[in-house]
């Protein structure tokens, strides 16, 4: 397993979307599927953070469906 962030600890939500971004970017060069995950101190931090993330990557492919945004086939055909 690859990890971009091993031996880093990102220290805030912008790096985070900089750094999502960036592997969305290198996703698509490489043709690769990408697996997206959120992990915070809080339920409530938790499903704010898996909110705006949904909502950024539903930007980037324009869909308003979720569950069709999560369907790999379409992320990786839209997003790019």
């Amino acid at each position: 397993m690859f990890s971009l962030v091993r031996d880093y600890c990102l220290q805030s939500d912008d790096e985070i979307k900089a750094l999502l971004n960036f592997t969305i970017e290198l996703a698509r060069k490489l043709d690769a599927l990408l697996l997206v995950g959120v992990l915070k101190t809080d339920v409530s931090s938790t499903i704010e953070a898996i909110a705006e993330t949904l909502t950024m990557l539903e930007q980037k492919a324009g869909v308003e469906d979720p569950i069709k945004l999560l369907n790999g086939r379409i992320i990786s055909a839209d997003l790019y």
